[in-house]
């Protein structure tokens, strides 16, 4: 999930939502991947990240088994 298509997606992910606040960047990233808003355990971990490293969260989403896999 390193490839570099995976990348530019998950840069393109945050770039849609570089105007909205921490918060809403997450909450808009979690949305888009899994259909979910995040858990409050999932926010607060973000929350951590400075916006240069929201795509790196966007690439750990789409490379997580909750969106490679169906329950």
């Amino acid at each position: 999930m390193n490839s570099p298509f995976v990348e530019a997606r998950a840069r393109a992910i945050t770039q849609r939502a570089a105007k909205l606040g921490k918060d809403e960047v997450v909450i808009h990233m979690y949305r888009l991947i899994y259909s979910r808003d995040p858990s409050p355990e999932e926010l607060k971990l973000a929350r951590h990240q400075k916006p240069n490293g929201w795509p790196e969260i966007a690439q750990a989403l789409l490379a997580s088994n909750e969106f490679n896999f169906i329950d």
